[in-house]
């Protein structure tokens, strides 16, 4: 190889210097210089676009072969992948990458070489080192191009970070000798903070890791001084790819990091200076555009820079064209121009002055490029300069006039003291003549006194202002004299004050007239003063309350003694005394109410020589004078509303009235009227001042924290002068959001039973009068009286409401009552009911609801005094929220229910728009029931508020009862009296299983007959066969409703027994629908039932029912019969149409008893006692029932079995 031989591109030739290629200064310049290095740099499409001859020679390849090729015709095929791998996560990271690659050569041979790619100049730079063993010669040449590297400390460390290698340029940049530092490790070139913190491993362990490490910062050299680095290791690896140490390149940047700093601090401050200076600034470049400014970019630059548009001229009008701007001529002469003086015309800020200054800059070989140019916008001085001409000119020529027209006397004098001017006035009142005594000396033209000339000479001598007051006795006059020092002398101006002075005289003898009476005034101050309103003379017993004695005051101006707040109120009146005016008026100064009568002082001849002035403290007076008339207006308020709350019928009317008057009589901001509700919360019923929305709608709590709560406690009124310091409570959110600061409120009512809590509140702290309190207290009473008033009359009305409505209600309940005995169906009771309860005065309207069991809904029965009421509401009796209303409840408790005020009941909410729409204010719900049957619910509806008291409940109650016995009655008619019937048979399987006893029981248990006892409880009667006998009592334990066994014959081997029944759900639920029980079996532990029920009973409601109750029950037959039997039962008799319940009752339980056997298996005691009734009663009704039943049979009108 030739030392001559580079890398060259295609562009650029073979023969272009490398310096044209890759830069002398460069280290990939360094390495294209040295012979035998194999490189390439790449193009954006991975083509050739530079090759070493060290490549060539290593490749085979000619240069012009090769050139513009991808990269992968370097590469054997099989390596092309890798190459291409490489490339990419070079793309991808721009970090160094290091592969194996095999090289494949012109003529098919291949070498294994190390592949390192990286970015540089601008590309990718790709270096092939073949993978054999170098020789001492390739070894001296890369410590040679080590070596000629200047810029950067390249060196080698082994895999512990030892020093191996050392070149020229890290001895000169760490000033360490190959010597010294070989064979040390390399951590000493680290701070001690980084030593400490272990970045000397970290940066090894990164570049085994990474294939690369990179950091910058502070190093330290030999001698311990520090210099910013630029630090790149980068791991080496044998053959075999085991580690084999490390080269380190480290860049000494210090020079151009403070250089960097070193502009950025000059940037800066360049910025803040041109920021912070007072004027605008441009830099400008020879062709006009401006390259740097403080003017920001959203303002308009100044018109000289910008000369389209614009016209510039001098000061006196002239145009200068944009050649010969500031701007400009520093360019053409290269000289500064200073604070030259131009005017613009623009079209909105009109005529603007500028002062220019232009300085030119040059270049290096000394020709203008730039130009600094200042601008300062001085129209304002200008403006100021012309006015204050204006001005000058304007107070010459008024001085002249003045001293033409000045009214007082005046002349100059020289330093000699003689005369230089004399006005008009002057030689007027001197008696001289101006021509005459120009020149001469004062002394001898006028005669001074001596007290005048010490004076002239003092101004003279001092040369300061003398003012002198002398009696001119030539003259029989007082002159006042003011003497000026000049330049030249004295300037004297005086004035005739003889009148003043006799005045003063005659005000001096006034003076010691009105002394005595001045220090004698009592509960007071006198006074008497000048024209100027200076105290002359003080006195009176009211200066006891001042820090001053009255002497101090005299000679001094009132506006100076006195308190500004007070002299502006006082002054006008005791400057119209002198225009002979009297004046009596009062102040107020702080706390205090003052009373003032000022008077002219006259002389002899009637002139106003002075003035007198009297005053006193009236506060005290006037605050009882304001106190008897805050008394008698709270007075008036509280006998008006006296009058009012006698006879007010709207409540609210009357407490608007009320807050409405203490509001305006206290003078306060708010005042309220809190409603106690049940709830426990405070209503907002009445309020003034309060913001809108919040009367009739706000809640307060009773809580002790808040002043209602408080008040309610109270034995007393609640005074609060500033909430913000009270310690009792704290202030509600009412009070707060409205900034109440003080208050006082009182309860309403009486403590033991308060209706609400009446307070007035302020927004500024205020100290309330026992009358404020009394008054706000009468005023609650007023309130108390009438509400006590309006509830008692409320509470009678209602009363006689309730009885009208009672009386009625009971004439037609017991009309009711005698035309139920007459009705034969059901339809008929209901419609009954409904006619003659809406018929009535106390009601609007009522109506008959049943349930519809398919869907759980109240249905119309009968209605009266109103259309298809449920036609648009439904009404549940499940637990949804349209179950909630009294119909519902009714349904569920079988209990009455009411809503005595339809409007407050919150369960009655989603009807209350029905209500007013239908026009009643309370419901009562009545269930029909009988027994535990709800056959329907009877509703009754009324305009009158707070309806159906006790009384009136009691007796809708007792018709809702005698419609349930009646509908009972009814329906049990029909069973017997109908020829058909509807049989259904139940059937449960192990039903002692279910029942939960243990073993298999066998045997027959049959029920005969149940007999009702009264209320829930029943008798049943039946039989038991031998083997069922070993099993019942248990079955007595296993059932709820049955109780109390007893055994009372025998029938055959059979076994008669009577049980004792609570509350059977099976016979409630037949006895609803007109239904009862044929028979009952209990066979080998299966049980049988057969019910009857009328003909269009509800069979699906009956079956439902009885699955309800016995889950485990089914259904086995429904079939419609008639019963041909009935008449060898009781030979044609209706036993229930000639007995009653009672009767029937001791005649079914003595036959089932085996009272009449013989021997009785039962005595009347035991079936008394089974019914639960004495024996006297149950030998009562059972010898009716057999008269009864004898006089059936043999009576003249009795029937006999067909």
């Amino acid at each position: 190889m030739e030392s001559g031989r580079t890398m060259a591109d295609e562009s650029a030739g073979a023969s272009a210097p490398v310096s044209d290629r890759w830069g002398d200064s460069s280290l990939v310049g360094t390495l294209a210089r040295t012979a035998g290095v194999a490189c390439f740099r790449l193009d954006g499409d991975r083509r050739l676009r530079a090759v070493t001859d060290g490549l060539l020679d290593l490749t085979g390849h000619s240069r012009g072969g090769i050139l513009g090729e991808r990269v992968s015709a370097l590469f054997d095929p099989a390596d092309a992948a890798r190459v291409e791998i490489g490339l990419r996560r070079l793309a991808a990271s721009d970090e160094g990458i290091e592969s194996v690659a095999v090289t494949a050569t012109a003529d098919g041979e291949t070498t294994p070489c190390t592949l390192g790619l990286g970015r540089a100049e601008g590309g990718v730079v790709g270096v092939l080192q073949p993978r054999s063993d170098r020789g001492d010669a390739d070894h001296a040449q890369f410590r040679e191009m080590v070596d000629y590297v200047e810029d950067y400390a390249i060196f080698t460390l082994d895999t512990d970070g030892t020093v191996v290698s050392w070149n020229t340029s890290a001895e000169r940049i760490k000033r360490y000798a190959a010597e010294e530092i070989i064979g040390e490790r390399f951590d000493v070139f680290y701070t001690a903070e980084d030593q400490a913190a272990g970045v000397p491993g970290r940066n090894l362990a990164e570049a085994v890791g990474s294939g690369r490490a990179e950091d910058e910062g502070w190093r330290v050299r030999k001698d311990g001084s520090r210099f910013w680095a630029n630090v790149v290791i980068t791991p080496v690896r044998d053959d075999d790819g085991d580690l084999d140490g490390f080269v380190k390149i480290t860049r000494d940047m210090t020079e151009r990091r403070e250089h960097a700093r070193q502009l950025e601090r000059e940037r800066n401050l360049f910025e803040r200076a041109l920021d912070a200076a007072p004027v605008a600034i441009l830099v400008v470049d020879a062709d006009g555009d401006v390259i740097r400014t403080n003017i920001p970019e959203d303002v308009e630059r100044t018109p000289l820079e910008s000369p389209t548009g614009y016209d510039v001229y001098t000061v006196d009008g002239e145009p200068i064209p944009p050649e010969q701007r500031p701007s400009r001529t520093v360019f053409e002469t290269g000289e500064p121009v200073y604070d030259r003086e131009l005017r613009v015309e623009l079209p909105e800020q009109g005529r603007l002055f500028l002062s220019v200054t232009a300085v030119p800059l040059t270049d290096s070989e000394g020709h203008v490029d730039r130009a600094v140019v200042t601008v300062e916008d001085v129209t304002r001085l200008k403006s100021q300069a012309r006015q204050l001409e204006r001005e000058r000119d304007e107070l010459r020529a008024e001085l002249d006039d003045v001293f033409a027209r000045i009214s007082d006397g005046f002349y100059g004098l020289d330093s000699a003291l003689r005369f230089s001017f004399v006005n008009e006035r002057a030689a007027e009142l001197l008696g001289i003549a101006e021509h005459e005594v120009l020149g001469n000396d004062i002394r001898s033209e006028l005669d001074p006194t001596e007290r005048f000339e010490a004076a002239l000479q003092e101004a003279l001598d001092e040369q300061t202002t003398v003012t002198i007051e002398d009696y001119y006795p030539p003259l029989d006059a007082w002159f006042e004299n003011t003497i000026y020092p000049t330049e030249s002398g004295l300037s004297v101006y005086f004035r005739d004050v003889t009148e003043r002075k006799e005045r003063e005289q005659a005000l001096a003898r006034s003076r010691r007239r009105y002394r005595t009476l001045v220090e004698q005034f009592p509960n007071g101050v006198v006074t008497l003063f000048d024209e100027e309103l200076r105290f002359l003379l003080a006195g009176g017993e009211g200066f006891a309350d001042y820090p001053f004695d009255a002497g101090d005051i005299e000679g001094e101006r009132i506006d100076e003694r006195v308190p500004t707040e007070l002299a502006d109120q006082v002054v006008p009146h005791y400057e119209a005394v002198f225009d002979g005016e009297e004046r009596c008026f009062e102040v107020a100064f702080g706390d205090q109410t003052l009373q003032f009568h000022a008077v002219p002082v006259r002389d002899d001849d009637g002139q106003v020589v002075a003035g007198m002035g009297m005053s006193q403290d009236v506060t005290d007076q006037r605050r009882r004078e304001q106190e008897l008339e805050t008394r008698v207006s709270q007075q008036a308020v509280v006998t008006e509303l006296g009058q009012y709350a006698l006879a007010a019928e709207d409540l609210d009317r009357l407490f608007e009235q009320a807050v409405t008057a203490i509001s305006g009589t206290l003078e306060v901001d708010y005042c309220k009227l809190l409603e106690l509700q049940s709830d426990g919360e405070m209503h907002l019923r009445a309020g003034v001042g309060w913001r809108d929305g919040l009367v009739g709608e706000a809640t307060v709590g009773t809580d002790r924290d808040s002043q209602a709560g408080y008040t309610l406690l109270s034995e007393g009124p609640v005074v609060v002068e500033d909430l913000r310091t009270e310690q009792r409570f704290s202030g509600p959110e009412l009070l707060t959001s409205h900034g109440v600061r003080s208050g006082v409120s009182v309860v309403v009512g009486t403590p033991e039973r308060p209706w609400g809590v009446l307070g007035t509140h302020d927004t500024e702290p205020e100290q309330f009068s026992e009358q404020d309190v009394a008054f706000v207290q009468a005023v609650a009473n007023i309130l108390t009286t009438a509400i006590e008033r309006v509830a008692h009359e409320e509470k009678l009305r209602r009363q006689r409401e309730q009885l009208a409505a009672l009386n009625n209600l009971n004439a037609v309940g017991r009309d009711i009552i005698r035309a139920l005995l007459r009705q034969s169906t059901r339809e008929e009771v209901e419609a009954l009911v409904c006619e003659r309860l809406a018929d009535s005065d106390s009601y609007a309207f009522a109506w008959v609801g049943a349930v519809d069991e398919t869907e759980d809904v109240v249905v119309t029965r009968a209605e009266a005094g109103v259309t298809d009421y449920l036609s648009d509401v439904t009404i549940r009796v499940d637990d949804s929220e349209a179950a909630r209303g009294p119909t519902g409840r009714a349904f569920r408790t079988g209990q009455l229910q009411v809503c005595q005020n339809v409007q407050t009941d919150p369960d009655y909410a989603q009807w209350r728009e029905r209500a007013r729409a239908y026009g009643y204010r309370a419901s009562a719900a009545v269930p029909i029931s009988y027994e535990n049957t709800v056959y329907g619910v009877l509703n009754v509806y009324t305009e009158r508020a707070n309806a159906f008291d006790t009384e009136e409940r009691a007796v809708l109650g007792g018709l809702g009862d005698v419609m349930g016995h009646t509908i009972n009655a009814i329906e049990r008619q029909r069973l017997l009296m109908s020829d058909e019937v509807t049989e259904v048979e139940f059937r449960i399987r192990n039903l002692f299983e279910t029942l939960g006893f243990e073993g298999e029981p066998t045997g027959t248990v049959t029920v005969a007959k149940t007999i009702p006892t009264g209320g829930d409880t029943y008798l049943a009667y039946g039989s038991a066969d031998e083997a069922a006998q070993a099993w019942l009592d248990d079955l007595v334990d296993l059932v709820p409703h049955w109780q109390d066994l007893t055994y009372v014959g025998t029938v055959g081997d059979d076994r008669r027994f009577e049980v004792h029944l609570d509350d059977p759900p099976v016979l409630s639920l037949l006895g609803a629908h007109g239904g009862r029980v044929e028979t009952a079996r209990v066979t080998d532990g299966d049980y049988h039932m057969t019910v009857e029920l009328p003909p269009d009973a509800s069979v699906r409601a009956v079956v439902d029912g009885v699955q309800r109750i016995y889950p485990e029950a089914e259904m086995l037959v429904q079939r419609r019969t008639t019963l041909d039997s009935r008449d060898g039962g009781h030979r044609g008799l209706d036993l229930d149409a000639i007995l009653t319940d009672r009767q029937l009752a001791a005649v079914e339980a003595s036959y089932y008893a085996g009272f009449f056997e013989w021997p009785r298996e039962s005595t009347g005691e035991e079936v008394a006692d089974a019914l639960g009734i004495s024996p006297p009663t149950f030998h009562q009704h059972l010898r009716a029932a057999e008269g009864r039943i004898l006089t059936a049979l043999l009576g003249d009108d009795g029937a006999t079995a067909d």
